[in-house]
Order: C-alpha cells, then structure tokens, then sequence
C-alpha cells in the first residue's frame, strides 16, 4: 500500500513505529495474526473440502520461510505474537491432523518458539495492559493444550497467574476496564473469558466476568451495538470479521454461556460467531435468550451513565481519562451518545486512526464529541499519539436512576463545565453551564448525528420525538462569551 518493506533482522533493532522504515505497521500486524487462516480451517472443519487445507499449507509455509524466529517485524510486538499464537492453536485444533507431515513438523516448532518468545517477552513494564492480558492469555493456552512440552507447566502457571492479578487490578468494582475506552473493555473481557474457559475460574473472577458483561450490556442498549467511547482498533481476539460496534453480541452469547445468565441480551445467532466454537453447541443451545429491558443505571468508577427509557438509550461520559498517560482516552468528558431503537441520532465519532497524528487527534480531542470545547481547546493536552497531560478534575454532582437524571463538572484551563442531562420518556434535555475567568472566550457545542443509511440530523427541527435543549449561560466572574 505505502511500498515499503521492513527489513528483515533482529526484532529489537527494527524502529517500527518510523514510518519510514516500517510503513504502516499496523496492517502488517493485522494480518499476520492469521485470523483468516483461522476462517480456512473452520470451513475445512465443517465442509471436508481439501482447498481450504491446501491453502492454509500454502500460506503457513510461505510464513514460516519469511519469518525466521525472531527477525522481522512480525517479532516486533509481543502481543502480535500471542495473537497470531492463539489463532496457530486454533488451526491446529481444527484441521492439524490434516496438514501433510513436513509442514506440521514445522508448525509444531513454530509455535513453541512463540511460547519462548512470550516467555521472555511480556510486556510487564512496557504495556502492562490489554497487551500484558493478550501475552499471558497466550501462554496459558499453550500450556494447557500441550502439556507434554518442556515449559508447559510454567508458561501455564505464569499465564493464568497474570490473568488472576489483571482481574484484581485492572477491573474496577462497577465492573469497567480501567482504560476508560469502551471497545479495550471488549478485549479484556472476551480474554478474561476464554482464559476462564481454559484454566476454570474461581467464584470471584466469574463475579468480574459477569460486572464486566453488564457493562458491555447497558452500553450496547437494545440495538446490540457498542458506542465506541475512547479508542478502538477494529481488532479481535477471535474472528475479527464484521462491524466493530456489532463485536460485543458474540461477547455477550458467549458470557451468558458460560456463566449460565439468562438475563444478558443477545440473539440466537450471536452464538454462532463465538461461543459455539468456545462451548460447543450443547452450551449454546442451553443458554436462555432473554429481552432488552430498559434501566437507566450508574457505573461510578467509570463515571458512565446510561439513560434509558423505552428505545431511548442514552450515554453520558461523565468519568476521568483513563488511568497513567490515558493512552485509549479521548477528550470526552460529559460527552453523550444517543440512539432510538436502531436507529443512531448522536454518535461517538469513533478513533479513524492509530498512524496518522492528524486525523488521530482530530478524532479523539473534543471536537469530535458530543460536548463542549472551550477556547478551541482540549480538555487535556495531548503529548503524543498514546498519552495525554494536564488531565481534567471530573466529578459527578447528582444521580437521579428513577428520574434518568445526571449532572457532571469538568475543570480544566480554569473553566468549569457543568452538563446536566435528563430523560423523560422520548424528551432529552441537555443543559450546559460555563464558568470561568473574565474574558471573552469562544464556546463550541459540538453535536455528531448518526450517518449512513440512518437518518442525518442537522438540527433539532430534524430530530422527531427528541427534544435538544442546550443552554450557555455566564455565571460568576465569567464576563463574556458567544
């Protein structure tokens, strides 16, 4: 796509992230997880049709002669190789018996070679996130599915420990991620899951498992679709095919699953993606679909509010960035999302991309939120691509669940936005309050209406049965502002 080629040396000598060396390397990571050859022997697994092994040799050998252990840029990224880990354990699962001898051979050395790599890899003080979660994840999976190798033991007792501490650590008490992005939640709980399925699960990760599944629930909202609050990748732990925002049904089939809950909403369909192939079918055709039920409700530790009447579903950001340099936060603080049924009204603009600095902090800063940006500003400011400084003071003023009520506070550059956001039945009303030091300042109330076949909003006598009422008022000290 950009025509250049990382050189092929040892990892650690390869400055990935210039693009002048690398290129894009996202995309080449992407596809060298091997999600897609995953999908082959899938269709191999259920039609016995020999192309789709023949391909899947074709492709594993071409691998495997490109990128001798350690070197390229397919080293480069400890969590790219447990991704691509997992998806060979899967292949292997499905279809090894059917790759011819030689290939097999190689493939099995392959793969341990991955597990010494993730040994002495992780990314403990690097990434300690969702990269350290994909890694120890990785290293469970191997020791548990071949538990005759050498290290097989160790890499499943490093990993499952990991997993253990980051579901202490990581998960808060309301049940959210600690990155304050709703899609990174996603991840860590479709990890948190399948290493629950692999090494069992005590009576308090199953409690983490199922706050972190009732958070992916009300974000979701009757429609099944996740807001993409804070970064998002498009990735996937296991079949990354499909709308992004339409990744948490599968979550949610598969959780209920394996929990036994029969009050986490998906459909019939949805087990098919993933859980029948986690559980197998018997597991799926016991878990019980149940209906969206609509519940305005509260996750204090992530500051989210959700507002819910009827189809109204509403999200107010009323949290911190995230923990650290906030690497997955945006500048979004009070920033609201709205949808009636399946049909989008307010949107989060969503991430657009990780590579180009421009466009990535076009969408994460203010602007392209919900909310209301201050003397052009943002509500931090950005340092580089993962990491923000001078972060917000962000507090909640009020609740009201019966009466779908919120009001939140949001200081920085020595102003104060106050946003009090109530439903009442198909009526939304959004009030917003600045304070701040004498001056005249420019204030931009920003507002992102649903697009694609969805009807486009471009302004309030657009929008049927919702009513938008946003109001600037100066108060105290503030002397002036348009």
């Amino acid at each position: 796509m950009h025509q250049v080629e990382s050189p092929l040396r040892y990892f650690r000598r390869i400055p990935y992230l210039d693009f002048r060396v690398a290129g894009e390397h996202r995309l080449v990571w992407e596809l060298n997880r091997h999600h897609h050859l995953v999908a082959l022997a899938q269709a191999h697994l259920l039609t016995g049709r020999g192309e789709y092994v023949a391909e899947l040799t074709r492709q594993i050998d071409s691998w495997l002669l490109d990128n001798p252990f350690q070197q390229g840029i397919n080293w480069t990224s400890a969590l790219e190789v447990a991704f691509r880990a997992l998806s060979w354990m899967w292949i292997w699962h499905l279809c090894g018996g059917s790759l011819p001898d030689d290939i097999r051979q190689r493939f099995l050395v392959g793969l341990y070679q991955h597990g010494l790599y993730l040994e002495y890899n992780l990314s403990v003080y690097f990434s300690p996130n969702t990269h350290l979660q994909g890694e120890a994840l990785a290293l469970t999976a191997l020791g548990q599915a071949f538990p005759g190798w050498p290290r097989a033991e160790r890499w499943r007792n490093t990993g499952s420990s990991v997993l253990l501490d980051l579901m202490e650590t990581q998960v808060r008490a309301d049940g959210t991620h600690f990155e304050q992005s709703s899609f990174y939640h996603l991840y860590a709980l479709d990890m948190f899951l399948f290493g629950a399925i692999l090494m069992g699960a005590t009576e308090t990760y199953r409690q983490g498992l199922s706050r972190m599944a009732d958070y992916v629930a009300a974000l979701m909202g009757p429609a099944g679709v996740l807001p993409l609050i804070g970064d998002d990748d498009g990735g996937r732990l296991f079949h990354a095919f499909g709308p992004p925002d339409q990744f948490g049904r599968a979550t949610l089939a598969t959780t209920a699953a394996f929990l036994q809950r029969g009050d986490l909403p998906f459909d019939a369909g949805d087990a098919m993606v993933q859980a029948v192939w986690w559980l197998g079918p018997e597991a799926c055709r016991a878990s019980h679909l149940a209906p969206w039920r609509a519940c305005s409700r509260l996750f204090p530790d992530a500051g989210m509010a959700i507002l819910a009447e009827g189809e109204t579903h509403v999200t107010v950001d009323c949290g911190p960035f995230g923990a650290g340099s906030a690497g997955h936060s945006h500048s979004d603080t009070l920033s609201i999302t709205v949808s009636l049924g399946e049909e989008d009204l307010l949107i989060d603009a969503g991430t657009c991309a990780y590579a180009d600095p421009a466009w990535r902090d076009r969408f994460r800063g203010s602007a392209g939120h919900n909310t209301v940006r201050i003397a052009g500003r943002d509500q931090a400011a950005p340092v580089s691509p993962f990491r923000w400084r001078e972060k917000p003071e962000v507090r909640i003023d009020q609740w009201d669940a019966a009466g779908s009520l919120i009001e939140a506070s949001c200081s920085y550059l020595g102003f104060m936005h106050t946003r009090r956001v109530r439903l009442r039945g198909d009526v939304l009303f959004v009030t917003d309050r600045i304070e701040g030091p004498p001056g005249e300042w420019l204030l931009e109330t920003v507002l992102a209406p649903g697009v694609g076949d969805k009807r486009s909003i471009r302004g309030v006598e657009d929008w049927p049965r919702v009513a938008l009422d946003l109001e600037l008022r100066k108060r105290g000290t503030f002397g002036g502002g348009r």
